[in-house]
């Protein structure tokens, strides 16, 4: 049985997009986004992250862990991209 089985927990996945126009991100926003994820990773919530290549607008993958669909989708709101839009 998996770790994900024997815990018990429910994994799913929540397709979040936003779009930036590369060249005008504003290195205070993206220093707010990192800050937000080291956040995330300090208190285990956020499991990895990384940029998805070769795809127009540069989206990322983001792995969380939360307790629901609810929680999920607040943490997506609060980060400082999803923010700016």
């Amino acid at each position: 049985m998996s770790e994900v089985g024997a815990r018990n927990r429910e994994v799913s996945f929540a397709p979040v997009s936003g779009r930036r126009q590369l060249g005008r991100a504003c290195p205070k926003g993206v220093m707010a986004h990192i800050g937000y994820l080291q956040d995330l990773l300090e208190a285990e919530t956020l499991r990895a992250s990384g940029p998805l290549k070769g795809i127009p607008d540069r989206p990322a993958m983001l792995i969380i862990s939360a307790p629901d669909r609810q929680k999920l989708d607040e943490i997506i709101s609060e980060d400082p991209f999803a923010k700016e839009g």
